[in-house]
């Protein structure tokens, strides 16, 4: 109970200051919108406002009892709304993110294979973590670009792996799932198969031996039906050769 209403207490909190943040991104817009009127007719600088101030502002605008004051008023509320839209928009686009935090420990093939997958890669971060007799762990960030490969948004990638014993050790994708139709599983197994690909990886350690046991299943049905294309002969065409 206890911790329930502590919860409700920290919602609440929570709660209040995402209404003090909205009052306060008001005000600042007001400011904001204030500071561009300002600059318009170079009252706030050093010098005095040109004559085109005075011709098109001040006589036919500033001049007239509350005219000025309607304008700014309405110029406050197209000002505030256009930039409480611009950050619900940003604020939209940060949402609908997906992380999928996997960890892996299939062995990798060879270095050489590792040194050919990043190859493909544009690399954004390289970290090693280094421990005296301990494996090296190294952590390799890119982000992916083929959007078609990927189903959609290309994923953001960090892949931590063992490079003294070649272990894959984990993956962490970040995808936009609101442009993208991949799955979790499509995801893991889209980097497993870049792996594969450049020979990293063996085929049947990514995707297990059932996976190669399909494979050769394939292969065998497909010299049965190749086989099967050249029928033998009939025993009624044989008596026919025969007479």
């Amino acid at each position: 109970t206890a911790k329930l209403e502590y919860l409700v207490e920290a919602s609440a909190s929570n709660a209040r200051g995402a209404a003090s943040l909205n009052v306060m991104q008001i005000v600042l817009a007001g400011s904001f919108c204030f500071a561009i009127i300002d600059r318009i007719s170079g009252a706030t600088f050093s010098f005095n406002p040109p004559n085109w101030a005075y011709d098109y502002i001040f006589q036919p605008i500033i001049d007239k009892p509350g005219v000025f004051f309607a304008l700014n008023i309405i110029w406050l509320l197209i000002c505030s709304y256009g930039l409480l839209r611009f950050m619900n928009y940003l604020q939209d686009s940060a949402m609908g993110t997906l992380t999928l935090r996997v960890t892996i420990n299939k062995k990798l093939k060879s270095k050489k294979g590792m040194e050919t997958f990043f190859s493909t890669k544009a690399l954004d971060n390289l970290e090693s973590e280094i421990w005296v007799g301990n494996p090296t762990v190294r952590m390799v960030e890119w982000e992916e670009t083929d959007e078609e490969k990927w189903l959609g948004s290309a994923p953001f990638i960090e892949f931590a792996y063992d490079a003294t014993n070649l272990f894959l050790l984990s993956l962490e994708l970040s995808i936009d799932k609101k442009t993208s139709t991949a799955t979790e599983e499509s995801l893991v197994n889209t980097v497993l198969q870049d792996l594969v690909a450049a020979d990293a990886m063996d085929r049947e350690v990514a995707f297990g031996e059932d996976v190669l046991g399909e494979d050769m299943a394939r292969a065998q049905q497909a010299q049965d039906v190749q086989q099967g294309g050249k029928k033998p002969a009939s025993i009624s065409n044989l008596f026919g050769l025969l007479g």
